[in-house]
């Protein structure tokens, strides 16, 4: 989500962790932002990027049902492969949603 004043933007990552075995969210926040303490921006960027927050944890918890779900059926490296392929569909159809004017149905 871009900062209006500096034009920088937020990047949100979903994730697992593979030691910790939690579904994370990645938050980086831009470095001007960050040195100022704070962002101001419009309303509709921060209800995208409240949006972006909660698809992420989605994902996150996701990717989690996943991996636990494959533990002990596979190795760790098979586990690895369903997981980008099911991040890779899923990353399809989200952009099937969107095209097709579903986006959070």
């Amino acid at each position: 989500m871009p900062d209006q004043a500096s034009g920088e933007t937020f990047t949100i990552f979903s994730l697992y962790g593979a030691h910790s075995h939690r579904a994370l969210v990645q938050i980086e926040i831009p470095p001007a932002i960050a040195a100022a303490g704070h962002a101001v921006i419009s309303t509709h960027e921060a209800r995208a990027l409240a949006w972006n927050l909660l698809s992420a944890a989605e994902s996150a918890d996701q990717d989690g049902f996943v991996v636990q779900f494959l533990a002990g059926a596979m190795e760790p490296e098979k586990q690895a492969q369903v997981l980008r392929a099911f991040r890779d569909w899923r990353t399809a159809d989200r952009a099937r949603a969107r095209s097709e004017g579903r986006e959070g149905a």
